[in-house]
This record gives C-alpha cells, sequence and structure tokens, in this order.
C-alpha cells in the first residue's frame, strides 16, 4: 500500500471520482477540468489546486502478494483531503510517490511535482503540508501532516 492513514485531524474523504490516467495512492490529485460535472480527477500538476490524495491507484498490482485493498476494482478511485492529519506515503513497487532525488528534513514543507509526486521543491504551487518523519533511503517511507 502506497498511502496508509495514521492520524486524525480533519479528515475528509471524498466520494469515488473516474480516473483520467494512471494514479498512484499518496499521489496528488485534481479535478479534471475538462469533465465539467466535476466527476473525474487526475494528476495534479506543480500549478494545479490539489484536491486531496489519492487512496487507491489504477495500476495493478505487480505480484499476487500485493495489497489489493488500494486496487480501483470498481474503477473509482477515492481521495482524502484536511488539515491536520498525518499520512504515511512510500513506494509499494508501482512507483514512487514523493521524489526520491530529494533530501528530506523535519518540516520541510511538501508541494506536488507536475506528475503528482509530492516534493520539498517550491516550483510555485500550493504547499499541501510538511514532512513529519523523513525518509533514511529512496525506498523507506515518508511521514507528512496534510493541510489541504
Amino acid at each position: 500500500m502506497a498511502i496508509k492513514i495514521l492520524g486524525n485531524g480533519v479528515e475528509v474523504r471524498k466520494p469515488g471520482f473516474t480516473p483520467n490516467g494512471a494514479i498512484i495512492a499518496g499521489k496528488a490529485v485534481t479535478l479534471d477540468g475538462s469533465d465539467i460535472s466535476g466527476k473525474t480527477i487526475k494528476l495534479a500538476g506543480a500549478s494545479d489546486i490539489v484536491l486531496g490524495l489519492a487512496l487507491e491507484t489504477t495500476v495493478a498490482p505487480l505480484t499476487n502478494w500485493m495489497n489489493y485493498d488500494d486496487y480501483d476494482r470498481g474503477g473509482l478511485v477515492t481521495a482524502v483531503s484536511g488539515s491536520g492529519f498525518e499520512v504515511e506515503v512510500s513506494d509499494d513497487g508501482r512507483g514512487p510517490v514523493f521524489d526520491t532525488a530529494q533530501s528530506y528534513a523535519i518540516n520541510d514543507k511538501i508541494y506536488v511535482t507536475a506528475d503528482g509526486v509530492l516534493t520539498n521543491q517550491d516550483g510555485g504551487g500550493q504547499e499541501i503540508g510538511f514532512v513529519t518523519k523523513a525518509p533514511a533511503t529512496a525506498v523507506d517511507s515518508m511521514k507528512i501532516q496534510i493541510n489541504l
């Protein structure tokens, strides 16, 4: 599982949306502006307003041993947003959720790259939270307090 909700705060789970493109749980998502009904989401870009973090993935599990709970078997992807709750994100083998080329420290502000990946590099976009546990290596997990 690429995302785990650790602590509560003002956590809001959004209803299921139709995904536009491949989405990995834990990446930032936004409403797709091409769907005026507001029922489609896509990966958030650096300048997008972030709706939340995806709770399911559209990328199929790689092995029989992978956790199937976060796979969008019904075809919809939900998102979580809010303020003051903590999540743990990691790469479960389907792709990185945070920018593994960066070094992180406690209290680093978290932003989003052009492809929905979480990063501490400010690209002029929305700040979505801060680091509460920095990853020791690229394969380690990172904890973030979300403020959306």
